[in-house]
C-alpha cells in the first residue's frame, strides 16, 4: 500500500472521510495528502462547506403515497379530458 494519494483517489476518500466512511489509514494518508496539496485542500474545505449547507436546508420532499395518489389524480383527469 503507497502511503500517498494521487488527487483522484484523494478526492475519493476526502468524500468517505466527509460521511465518516474512511478507515483510520485514509484519515491519516487524507490529512498528509492534504497539507501537501492546495487544490486537494480547497476541494475538501468546499466539500465541507457544501455537506454542513445540505444538513442546515432542511430539505423535505413530497411523500411517496401522495406521489402515487397525485399521479392517479393526473392519469384520471387525462382519460377523462382527453385533448381535441
Amino acid at each position: 500500500m503507497k502511503f500517498l494519494f494521487k488527487c483522484d483517489e484523494s478526492a475519493k476518500v476526502c468524500d468517505k472521510c466527509q460521511y465518516e466512511e474512511a478507515n483510520f489509514w485514509d484519515n491519516l494518508r487524507m490529512k498528509v495528502h492534504l497539507m501537501i496539496c492546495k487544490c486537494c485542500r480547497e476541494y475538501s474545505t468546499n466539500n465541507s462547506k457544501l455537506t454542513k449547507s445540505l444538513k442546515s436546508a432542511d430539505i423535505k420532499s413530497f411523500p411517496k403515497n401522495k406521489k402515487v395518489i397525485l399521479k392517479k389524480q393526473i392519469d384520471q383527469e387525462i382519460n377523462t379530458n382527453p385533448k381535441p
